[in-house]
């Protein structure tokens, strides 16, 4: 299992991030699971919707679900 940190989910979610295109490389290739603690997750909604709104936050928590 592979922890993800909150920049990776930032920069995953914010497409005029500058790392947001080799975020989104790196885990269309990633063929192992991946986690990441609740703290890193509460984080990433505080700066997704800080800096995108709440729209912005909930498609990020939409997406965030669709996986097992």
């Amino acid at each position: 299992m592979i922890l993800v940190d909150t920049n990776i989910l930032v920069a995953l979610a914010d497409r005029s991030d500058t790392f947001h295109g080799v975020c989104q490389t790196w885990l269309s290739t990633e063929t192992g699971p991946l986690g990441f603690p609740a703290t890193v997750l509460a984080e990433a909604c505080y700066l997704i919707d800080r800096f995108g709104g709440p729209d912005a936050e909930a498609r990020f928590l939409d997406a965030v679900g669709d996986g097992p």
